[in-house]
């Protein structure tokens, strides 16, 4: 939106090359996680491209549509100095962050050159999943298209820019497995089988 029209007019619109490849994914997430007692897990976004060295910008949301989810919390890596924060939208879901970076340009410090982890391939920021208690199940989550691009990246030698309006975009999601522990799943089911028999004796 605005943010990204300043860092434009600041920095130059993008290179108008010809097709690149851009990707944003999410990584490191556990495959399975025990939901006894209402777990928690993390899982980061990174992005990655065929031009560029450093990270410039990105915006994207997260979408599960899981009921399987009481909340999740958003965390920046430290080379954003222009976050923001979309917040929990409920049902799983996370609205639009946009991570964005100015790097040199004329501006002064702290907005000068890129440090080494917003180079393409390190951590944009890290989801926190809080998963109600016992529940069971699959929740599979996608990162969704930012407005109005999902990753920039600039090349620190030569100040160009691109972002995935002029080439292909892939995002890659994950897929987590919810069970509760097999003992808090065999001592429930004991306390379902107790208690019409304590029923029967009164």
């Amino acid at each position: 939106m605005k943010y990204h029209a300043t860092l434009f007019l600041i920095c130059g619109s993008a290179s108008l090359a010809g097709a690149q490849d851009f990707s944003l994914s999410i990584v490191s997430a556990p495959s399975t996680v025990d939901s006894t007692g209402g777990a928690s897990f993390t899982m980061s976004v990174v992005g990655d491209a065929s031009v560029g060295q450093f990270y410039s910008a990105a915006a994207f949301s997260l979408v599960s549509d899981s009921p399987l989810i009481t909340n999740i919390d958003w965390a920046f890596a430290n080379w954003p100095n222009f976050p923001i924060d979309g917040s929990y939208a409920g049902d799983g879901n996370y609205s639009q962050i946009i991570a964005g970076a100015l790097w040199g340009c004329g501006a002064p410090p702290p907005f000068c050159a890129p440090t080494e982890d917003a180079r393409l391939g390190e951590t944009i920021g890290v989801f926190t999943v809080h998963l109600a208690e016992g529940v069971s199940g699959q929740v599979d989550f996608e990162l969704l298209v930012g407005d109005p691009f999902s990753l920039e990246v600039i090349n620190w030698d030569t100040g160009e820019l691109w972002n995935d309006t002029q080439g292909t975009l892939t995002l890659n999601g994950t897929t987590v497995n919810v069970v509760p522990a097999p003992g808090a799943a065999t001592a429930l089911g004991l306390l379902g089988l107790m208690m019409p028999g304590s029923r029967r004796r009164r």
